[in-house]
């Protein structure tokens, strides 16, 4: 912490403090009772005795069920059905055949369909004899007074 500091200057107790508070609770205890003139460095070393001489945790803590409260256990009770839930949800839905978007859909249809050979397509309907984009097969044919042939358009 002194090494971050630099060449800032902060004031003893409140250096101390925060270096206190940064120590693990057990070793918080113990340094705590020390007496106000103990400088930092001497502190630093307490701490590191107490590290060395404190015995690691052997067991790890785990909740269970039997030992939580009832509506912790309805709670529990109602996570664990939601999940069971979501995970049918997501079979049924990755079972199920795949489908184009309704926009992707009508995007294809607008400009691809198929027409039988005797109606017209999209662009024929629409525009009429102004069509410029014709599709195939389309049974548009111009009328005898703007061209000189009678077969589909060419447009």
């Amino acid at each position: 912490m002194q090494q971050l500091l630099g060449e800032c200057k902060l004031e003893k107790s409140i250096f101390k403090q925060l270096f206190l508070q940064r120590l693990p609770g057990n070793v918080q205890l113990v340094l705590a009772s020390t007496a106000d003139d103990v400088n930092i460095e001497q502190l630093a070393k307490l701490a590191d005795k107490i590290v060395e001489v404190t015995p690691l945790p052997s067991h790890v803590a785990m909740v269970t069920t039997e030992e939580s409260s009832p509506s912790q256990a309805r709670q529990f009770q109602k996570l664990t059905e939601q999940i069971t839930l979501l995970q049918a949800q997501v079979s049924a839905l990755s079972s199920q055949p795949q489908h184009r978007s309704c926009s992707q859909s009508r995007d294809r249809h607008r400009h691809t369909r198929s027409p039988s050979p005797d109606t017209l397509c999209w662009y024929h309907r629409k525009f009429g004899g102004n069509a410029h984009k014709c599709t195939k097969p389309c049974s548009f044919t111009t009328p005898a007074s703007s061209s000189s042939g009678n077969g589909p358009a060419s447009n």
